[in-house]
């Protein structure tokens, strides 16, 4: 990737690099394998934008100009359930994103992070769930677009979404946990209480091991 990411700006000088790497637990097939699912998701997600991205910053700093967008989510904003390896994931590039906005301003290179919410895709296709503040891919441009123009550290959208997205984040886990578990926050829908034992598997366990009422 730096090899021809390098090729490509000394033949015609790059002045934006977008850079999108996503596969979520549904994509990749790892929904009910949390385990798997880090191995699987949290690689391609974090390393395929940082491929996308580090070869150019020496570049952009030495012009003096550039601009990077890094693409993350609004499952950035706090862990969803039935999501932990995505939300993980994105919650790392959207952190890195900020912090190389400050680290790369004096240089003159412009760093934006566009957490978007759900937005009809094939992506998104395959979910199972609904998913509030859904919207089409040509309101997601325009939203992207507005806020590259504007240079908004962080793009965030829809506003409805977003606006649950940070409420969530600003809850303390305690009440966040709680909040999932009564299906309140995005992501509640996979939440999972521990099965509860039958009367008779418990009479059965208490008898293989001696104990007796």
């Amino acid at each position: 990737m730096t090899a021809w990411l390098s090729a490509v700006h000394a033949e015609h000088e790059i002045d934006m690099v977008v850079a999108n790497a996503g596969v979520s637990e549904a994509t990749c097939g790892t929904r009910n394998d949390p385990a798997r699912a880090a191995r699987v998701v949290l690689p391609i997600n974090i390393t395929g934008v940082m491929n996308t991205v580090v070869p150019l910053i020496d570049a952009f700093k030495t012009r003096g100009s550039g601009q990077i967008v890094i693409v993350s989510s609004l499952a950035s904003f706090g862990p969803l359930t039935g999501s932990s390896s995505y939300s993980a994931s994105k919650s790392a590039i959207k952190v890195w994103g900020e912090a190389l906005r400050t680290e790369l301003a004096c240089f003159g290179v412009n760093v934006n992070v566009v957490c978007p919410g759900f937005v009809r895709s094939p992506m998104t296709a395959v979910n199972k769930f609904p998913m509030p503040g859904l919207i089409g891919m040509d309101e997601a441009v325009r939203c992207i677009r507005a806020g590259l123009v504007a240079d908004l550290p962080v793009i965030a959208f829809p506003s409805s979404t977003y606006c649950l997205a940070e409420l969530m984040s600003a809850l303390p886990a305690t009440a966040r946990d709680a909040a999932a578990r009564f299906g309140i926050l995005p992501g509640a829908y996979f939440y999972r209480k521990k099965p509860r034992a039958s009367r008779g598997s418990a009479a059965t366990a208490g008898a293989a091991s001696g104990k007796t009422d």
